[in-house]
């Protein structure tokens, strides 16, 4: 991500950490909102709630796989397709 502030700086260490896959960030609602508009604006793997106890209230942060899920199943439709075209004759013959 983009962002400098402590806030970016910290989820950054938690999306390059091999051994986290869940991180609280207990922080104040204007932090919150700016940490899931950086998530969304770069398509980060993780979802992201937030925990309505306590104050400052936590935004709970858990790492997926989804980038790599949507390239494997491009790639699977991929091979799918070049499969069809060899069996029609299709470049290369």
């Amino acid at each position: 991500m983009d962002c400098t502030c402590a806030e970016c700086f910290d989820l950054n260490a938690f999306l390059k950490s091999p051994d986290e896959e869940t991180r609280r960030f207990p922080r104040r609602q204007q932090i919150r909102r700016h940490m899931h508009s950086q998530i969304e604006r770069h398509r980060c793997d993780l979802t992201h709630v937030t925990v309505r106890e306590g104050s400052p209230q936590t935004l709970v942060c858990t790492k997926t796989n989804a980038s790599h899920d949507r390239r494997l199943a491009q790639f699977s439709i991929d091979t799918q397709l070049l499969l069809e075209m060899e069996e029609l004759g299709g470049p290369g013959r």
